[in-house]
């Protein structure tokens, strides 16, 4: 009865030991990462019918498949066709409770579901590689399921899908400068395990020196990694074009725009500057910095210098020093010519700070003369805007021009308050029902003819719907109707939305 009752004890013991060492391991990650993945192949862009017999489980959905068949850990699927493929991938990973930006690229079609629900959708084809988001908020800790659907119709196939803890809406809002900067925290130099803190950063460079101590919460001062994550908007946020970034680190770190790797200094541990050109186009790009501490001192730096050659959002040695600016004649004060300088636009009540070194310009537009320059920091009221929403009218200490909208933050007043300084009105006009509908994916210009050679008249906003009334004969512009304006428009940034394009005439008149 004794041994009995010894091998009691020594079993509840161990039951114990072993229970509590269960409950105390931390729940699955909700890195995209460390997710597993079951994987559907279909013979069909439609997801009709029976997958083809092929069973596999992934880590990650992240393929960029080219012209071939699709191939999932190496093996080409049996029986999958170069085109004409549909695919779904299906994971049940854990999440803390908070606000997520899921992230889905794609060529050609795509739609996400979380527990269901259609968060993105984007089930279209022949536009090419493109890049989704929507936030998604989970209010308590716990398991959910993630569905990603894509399909490929001729030439490349690619999908790739993430999601990161999310500083607020979604890029892009009208009369939102940027989205802040998510950080997440790890206990451990890979990445690896649920974050251990989460917080943002300004929406601008990032420039943390933490010296030998921790960043927060509960974050160790060595031995950590951590990711940083934002989306920025071109050209909403930004001008398209070639951007400079620069990056450097204590201890290492990598750097992604669009998931391309454009840094790679992760087991180098150099603390100097890197540069590197990037093409930015239309559309909503996703920034990643991750980054390892191992010892001693930790920072992050990371910058970047737009294609206009304006100077970086924070000065390339981190110092951020300003920079005087240029002296000019102030209303009423003689302006060199003969005459007095005009007086400025009332103020409305808006106020901007700037994120970088910026320049001032006489008039709403890269080609018009610099008249001046305000250091990072500065507060500037704000007079009006133009109607590309891509300029302020600012009053600089006297100084009244122009400068480039995404790099002034608001903090009083609102966007929609500010007036058209410009001479100009934009087109605001409720979409069109009837013919044929075209969507813009990009903030479009309005021309009085086919071709880049005429001028501008009007301007269809990111995601404006138009009435197509013909096309031209060289395929590359239509005619449209957009409120009180008829005019012509790049094709290629359109998307037809109703009717067939085919349907309406060819001129070029």
């Amino acid at each position: 009865m004794k041994t009995v009752f010894r091998w009691l004890v020594v079993a509840v013991v161990c039951a114990g030991v072993i229970g509590g060492w269960w409950l105390a391991q931390p729940p699955m990650s909700q890195a995209q990462g460390g997710a597993a993945w079951t994987v559907s192949v279909f013979s069909n862009p439609d997801l009709a019918g029976s997958p083809l017999p092929f069973a596999a489980v992934t880590n990650s959905v992240n393929f960029s498949w080219g012209t071939g068949v699709p191939v999932i850990n190496g093996v080409p699927v049996p029986g999958a066709p170069n085109d004409n493929f549909s695919v779904r991938f299906v994971t049940t990973t854990f999440f803390t409770a908070g606000n997520y930006r899921f992230t889905v690229q794609v060529d050609d079609g795509a739609r996400l579901y979380v527990d269901g629900v259609l968060l993105i959708n984007a089930w279209q084809a022949g536009l090419g590689l493109r890049t989704l988001q929507a936030d998604y908020n989970f209010t308590v800790d716990g398991n959910h399921t993630i569905t990603v659907e894509m399909f490929d119709t001729i030439d490349n196939a690619t999908i790739i899908a993430s999601w990161a803890l999310s500083a607020g809406g979604l890029p892009g809002t009208p009369g939102v400068a940027g989205q802040a900067w998510s950080g997440e925290f790890f206990n451990g130099v890979d990445l690896a395990g649920p974050p251990i803190y989460t917080t943002t950063y300004p929406a601008s460079g990032l420039n943390l020196n933490w010296g030998q101590g921790s960043p927060g919460g509960a974050v160790p001062a060595d031995n950590f990694s951590a990711r940083f994550m934002r989306t920025i908007n071109v050209p909403s946020e930004l001008a398209e074009g070639v951007y400079t970034f620069y990056a450097r680190a204590d201890d290492g770190f990598r750097f992604y725009v669009d998931n391309t790797l454009i840094f790679d200094q992760w087991d180098a541990f150099v603390n100097q500057t890197f540069t590197a050109p990037v093409t930015l186009l239309n559309g909503p790009h996703v920034l990643k910095f991750e980054y390892r501490e191992f010892t001693m001192d930790a920072l992050v730096f990371l910058t970047w210098s737009p294609p206009s050659a304006q100077n970086p959002v924070i000065n390339p040695d981190a110092s951020g020093a300003p920079v005087q600016a240029t002296a000019t004649p102030a209303p009423g004060q003689p302006d060199g010519q003969g005459g007095e300088a005009a007086p400025p636009p009332p103020a409305v009540g808006v106020r901007g700070m700037v994120m970088g070194n910026l320049r001032v310009r006489s008039g709403p537009s890269l080609r018009d003369p610099k008249i001046g320059l305000m250091p990072w920091g500065t507060e500037v009221d704000i007079l009006g805007r133009d109607s590309g929403h891509a300029w302020y009218q600012v009053n600089f200490n006297g100084l009244v021009g122009w400068a480039y909208a995404p790099w002034i933050r608001l903090i009083t007043g609102s966007f929609d308050a500010l007036p058209y300084t410009d001479g100009t009105r934009p087109v605001f006009a409720p979409p069109p029902t009837q013919g044929v509908i075209a969507q813009a994916f990009g903030n479009m210009r309005i021309r009085s003819g086919p071709g880049f050679q005429y001028p501008k008249i009007s301007k269809a906003q990111w995601g404006t719907r138009v009435q197509v009334l013909a096309r031209s004969t060289n395929g590359l512009w239509i005619k449209v109707q957009h409120g009180d304006v008829v005019g012509w428009t790049y094709l290629n940034w359109y998307r037809i939305v109703q009717g067939d394009l085919g349907a309406v005439p060819v001129t070029d008149q």
